[in-house]
Formats: structure tokens, C-alpha cells, sequence
């Protein structure tokens, strides 16, 4: 069970006037006295749900896509477009930290 005060959660987005910038959030959370639990009922449904985020990358954008924990990748592809997931051939997978790391994919 997750203490939840709708009310203060509303005080936040209210005094943040809609930026959703969450070291601002955090920020006026910290100066009304207490931490917004937003991120801790997300991540705690997310873990209920089983489900996961992974994450496609092109030269212009990125995207977040998420899947149950568990699903093999055209699965998880057909969450994207049906056609990617009955056409799949292969993914190219990497951990962040290691892209970060090595500063790309080369």
C-alpha cells in the first residue's frame, strides 16, 4: 500500500502551472514539505503489471514502448506494428549504460 494525497498531488501540478519537468516537480514537492508519489505508483504498477519499457532509437527521435516483462522480441516489435512482429528477422539489443558508456553504437 502507497500513502497517496490526491489533493497534494494536484498542489504540485497547480504550482508548477503544467511544467512537467521532474526536477521541478521534485522541487516544489520538497518546498510544500513532501515528496510527490507519482514516480513511486508508476514504478510500483509497473512491477504489479509485469511490464517493462524498451526503448527504439533513430537519427531523429527516440521512442518508449512497453511490453510485459518476458515477451521475445517480435512480440515485443508488434507492439510497434503488427506487420514488424509476423516479419520479424532479427533486433539489435544493448544496455544503456554501455551505449552511454561507449558513446554510441559504434
Amino acid at each position: 500500500m502507497l500513502p497517496y494525497s490526491a489533493a497534494f498531488e494536484k498542489e504540485i501540478v497547480d504550482t508548477c502551472e503544467g511544467n512537467l519537468d521532474p526536477a521541478k516537480r521534485l522541487e516544489v514537492a520538497n518546498s510544500l514539505g513532501a515528496p510527490s508519489m507519482i514516480n513511486k505508483i508508476i514504478g510500483c504498477g509497473y512491477k504489479t503489471l509485469r511490464l517493462i519499457h524498451y526503448f527504439t532509437a533513430g537519427a531523429d527521435e527516440v521512442k518508449c514502448w512497453t511490453v510485459r516483462d518476458g515477451w521475445k522480441a517480435p512480440a515485443a516489435a508488434g507492439v510497434i506494428h503488427g506487420d514488424f512482429e509476423r516479419g520479424f528477422i532479427c533486433a539489435e539489443i544493448m544496455k544503456y549504460n554501455d551505449w552511454a558508456e561507449l558513446g554510441g553504437e559504434a
